[in-house]
C-alpha cells in the first residue's frame, strides 16, 4: 500500500469516526431532550389533575362509542366538524396544510398546503368562511370555505394557538391563561378572559372548541380538557382522556390536541397530534 492510499484510509477511516461519534452524540441529545419532555409532560398532567381535585372541579365521565381513523402524519392543531367531514389544520414549518376530510373514510376531499415559512396552527369556520391562525408570523388567514381560496388576512398580536367562535366572535388562546374575544370586522380584541381555578392562572390552554355556551379547551402537554365559562374564565368542568392515548405512536409529541362536536348529539369528538384515530366520545354527566 502505498504513503497516499494509506493516508487515504486512514482519513476515511477518521471520517467514519466522526460521523459515529456525531450520530451518537445527536441520538444522545434527542434521547435525553424526549426524556424531558415526558418528565414534564406527566409531572404537568399531576399537578393540573390534583389542583382539579382539590379544589373539587366537577369532573364529566365519557363513554367511548365509535372512533374514526386519523392520518397519523398530521399534527393536528385545530380541528371542526361538517357534516360527514371535517376541517383540519395541522401545523410545522414546510408541511403546514388545511384540508378537508371525510370523516369515515379518510379520504382528502380537498387539502391546500402553506407556504414553507408559515407554521399552520388553530382553525374555526362561520359564514361560509375558515378562519386560520399561525404560530410565531403574526398573521392569520381567512378562506372560502368551499373553494379553499385564500380571501384575506388578518393580524395577530400574540403567539397563535386555537382558535374558536361563538357565533359572532372568534375565540383564540396564545399558549398562556388568556382567551382573547375578536371582532370579526376589524378584528380588534374586544375582551380578554383569564382561565382559572380558584384563582390559579392555568397556562398552555391549546384547541379550543365553543359547545353549547361553554369553552372546550385542551391543555398542551397534558389529556385533560377544561370546560370554561367565556363570561370569567373560571373552569366549571374537565375530562381526562388518557384512556385515549395511543399505546403506539411512531413520534414522540402525540399529545391530545382537537375537540370538534355534532350539534345534534350530546356528544364530542377528540384526537392529538400524530393519533391514528378521532374517538366520538358520549359525555355522561353535565356542569
Amino acid at each position: 500500500m502505498s504513503v497516499w492510499e494509506c493516508r487515504h484510509e486512514h482519513e476515511h477511516d477518521l471520517m467514519k469516526y466522526l460521523k459515529l461519534t456525531i450520530s451518537t452524540t445527536i441520538l444522545s441529545i434527542v434521547v435525553l431532550l424526549c426524556i424531558f419532555f415526558l418528565s414534564n409532560h406527566n409531572s404537568h398532567a399531576i399537578s393540573l389533575k390534583q389542583l382539579l381535585i382539590k379544589s373539587k372541579i366537577p369532573e364529566i365521565k365519557f363513554k367511548e362509542m365509535t372512533k374514526y381513523p386519523h392520518h397519523q402524519t398530521n399534527f393536528t392543531e385545530g380541528i371542526q366538524l361538517d357534516g360527514d367531514a371535517y376541517y383540519e389544520s395541522s401545523g410545522l414549518y414546510r408541511v403546514s396544510k388545511l384540508q378537508k376530510i371525510e370523516l369515515r373514510s379518510l379520504k382528502v376531499i380537498k387539502e391546500y398546503k402553506l407556504p414553507d415559512q408559515y407554521f399552520a396552527e388553530g382553525l374555526t369556520f362561520l359564514n361560509d368562511k375558515i378562519y386560520q391562525l399561525t404560530y410565531n408570523e403574526k398573521v392569520g388567514f381567512i378562506y372560502d370555505k368551499n373553494t379553499f381560496k385564500l380571501l384575506d388576512t388578518f393580524p395577530i398580536n400574540s403567539q397563535g394557538w386555537g382558535l374558536t367562535n361563538d357565533g359572532e366572535r372568534l375565540i383564540m388562546s396564545n399558549g398562556t391563561s388568556k382567551l382573547s374575544f375578536i371582532n370579526l370586522h376589524n378584528f380588534k380584541v374586544e375582551k380578554t378572559i383569564t382561565v382559572s381555578i380558584k384563582k390559579n392562572d392555568i397556562k398552555h390552554l391549546n384547541e379550543l372548541d365553543y359547545i353549547h355556551g361553554k369553552i372546550f379547551a385542551n391543555v398542551w402537554m397534558s389529556s385533560i380538557i377544561l370546560v370554561i365559562s367565556p363570561v370569567d374564565g373560571a373552569v366549571i368542568g374537565w375530562l381526562d382522556i388518557e384512556s385515549l392515548l395511543p399505546t403506539h405512536c411512531s413520534h414522540m409529541i402525540c399529545v391530545a390536541n382537537g375537540i370538534f362536536h355534532d350539534d345534534k348529539l350530546n356528544s364530542i369528538y377528540v384526537t392529538g397530534k400524530y393519533w391514528p384515530y378521532i374517538y366520538n366520545i358520549l359525555l355522561l354527566n353535565n356542569v
